[in-house]
């Protein structure tokens, strides 16, 4: 959960109900199929919607933290098996559960009503997004563990991969509107979830 300058919370995770509270003007107002991730506004008051999304594609979908910034754009991360996830200028296509799940990075508008940018991170074995922040500049920090020795990295503190059955740490930044000012950087030889 995540809450602005004025008191609005922000709240993810995942849902398989096709009757999901969705609002008017709603980026994905129907369910993608299967579990979906959710992306939820609710007022200052808590009484009240502000916006509340779907966020998925046909395959399992899961939203697992939220950060938002100045503006009150939301920015998600969590875990995508759905080669067709949403898509916005992305660093990396969906691969879908053939490659293991992929982690997912979302930046929705501050109306909910539109993606700046959604893009997956990860290489060909299990890779979960688990945390997420975001500084003034609109740069997005994002946490989580791979199994993936092909994880893509940038500047890294370590090279190596534990290997299975462990697996790995890891940072990413992506600069603000996704440009491929990527860094990552992934821990040591053990299992670190």
């Amino acid at each position: 959960m995540a809450v602005d300058s004025s008191g609005n919370a922000y709240v993810t995770g995942q849902t398989i109900a096709s009757n999901f509270p969705t609002t008017s003007g709603a980026f994905q107002s129907t369910s993608g199929g299967y579990y979906d991730a959710f992306v939820t506004k609710l007022n200052a008051a808590g009484n009240g919607l502000v916006y509340s999304t779907y966020l998925g594609g046909s395959d399992y979908d899961s939203g697992y933290g939220i950060a938002v910034d100045s503006f009150g754009n939301a920015y998600v991360v969590g875990t995508t098996s759905s080669s067709n996830f949403p898509s916005k200028q992305p660093l990396k296509s969906c691969t879908g559960a053939a490659g293991g799940p992929d982690v997912f990075v979302s930046n929705l508008n501050a109306q909910g009503s539109a993606l700046l940018y959604s893009t997956c991170l990860g290489g060909t074995d299990e890779n979960q997004g688990r945390g997420i922040a975001v500084n003034s500049l609109g740069e997005a920090y994002v946490t989580g563990f791979t199994f993936a020795g092909d994880f893509p990295l940038v500047n890294p503190i370590e090279t190596g991969h534990g290997g299975e059955p462990d697996s790995d740490a890891f940072v990413a930044k992506i600069a603000r509107w996704r440009t491929t000012n990527q860094q990552a950087y992934r821990s040591g030889h053990s299992s670190h979830r």
